[in-house]
């Protein structure tokens, strides 16, 4: 089971090992390249073994049309708040800060032109990943791998490396830390506003029921906590919060550097309530170590909100 506490602890620890470092030994592009190579690994792990979590559920469907009603559902949920939640988040994240001060040494690299060429191909191995993950999730369940397990002690080296980039980073980041809270103060409610519609909207194009709809959306990506909350009150919508969530999830590891390269900082908003930890190391590696601070608020402000908000809706 994932421990919040752990993960901090360790986050907290990445940071002030960066820091250290960063004041006893001259930082050089060669270390940052490795540190950028470990995320990557990590990453493209973490995904694998998500995607054999979310096919241990889909092997649960068991006609046609409750897969292919299924299989709509799943990707619209997955995709449709986190665009909107972008959408919303576009003109207001603009018109309060100046977009030169994101175009640091690394983005100036992911935005230059060309770039979306270069992006494009690196997300093609993270996709392979995914859909492997899919098929050989049941396999790898039968042959007694603990995925969950697996996949969580990814998820805190992952978090690990990227306290150490962000410790590093540490000055540059305080340096625009006032504006990147406001930011993600701003991202938070572009993700709620962008989730609120896709649940209305997509309870009437799915001809589902109202509640669940808006419960599945508000996930925000959460889908260790929507996923077993709706499922005590129908296993079935609980199935597509689990799977919706985690897609959400498992498509901002794959997509983010393709959508910064088309919306920039407002593409943060994608990743809904996993700014704050799982997606933390793709968002640093492709907007650059400042926007840490947007990510973490936005995640921050999320986590704390759908405790409280998603009980109170479901209970109506």
């Amino acid at each position: 089971m994932l421990s919040d506490t752990l993960l901090y602890i360790i986050l907290a620890t990445g940071i002030a090992s960066g820091v250290i470092l960063n004041r006893n030994i001259s930082i050089g592009n060669r270390f940052t390249k490795s540190l950028d190579y470990a995320i990557l690994i990590s990453i493209i792990n973490l995904i694998f073994f998500m995607a054999c979590l979310a096919s241990a559920q889909l092997w649960r469907i068991s006609s046609k049309e409750e897969a292919i009603s299924f299989t709509y559902s799943t990707i619209l949920y997955a995709t449709l708040p986190a665009l909107l939640g972008i959408l919303i988040a576009r003109p207001l994240v603009y018109n309060s800060t100046k977009r030169e001060i994101y175009v640091n040494t690394h983005t100036k690299k992911v935005i230059r032109k060309g770039a979306i060429k270069e992006q494009t191909r690196e997300i093609i191995v993270p996709i392979i990943v995914f859909i492997s993950g899919l098929l050989l999730g049941n396999l790898v369940k039968l042959i007694r791998f603990k995925v969950e397990e697996i996949a969580i002690l990814w998820l805190y080296v992952l978090i690990g490396i990227v306290g150490v980039s962000v410790g590093i980073s540490s000055k540059r980041i305080i340096d625009s830390a006032k504006k990147g809270i406001k930011n993600g103060l701003i991202l938070a409610f572009s993700v709620i506003a962008g989730d609120l519609i896709a649940g209305i909207l997509l309870s009437e194009i799915l001809k589902q029921n109202y509640t669940y709809s808006l419960v599945i959306s508000l996930g925000s990506g959460w889908y260790s906590l929507v996923g077993p909350l709706l499922s005590l009150y129908s296993p079935y919508y609980g199935t597509i919060a689990f799977i919706s969530n985690l897609l959400r999830e498992s498509l901002t590891f794959m997509l983010f550097p393709l959508i910064f390269n088309i919306f920039d900082i407002p593409s943060i908003a994608f990743g809904g309530a996993t700014t704050m930890d799982t997606t933390l190391g793709i968002i640093i590696k492709y907007s650059g170590t400042e926007s840490g601070t947007e990510a973490l608020t936005q995640g921050l402000i999320i986590t704390l909100l759908l405790p409280v908000i998603l009980p109170i809706i479901i209970s109506f």
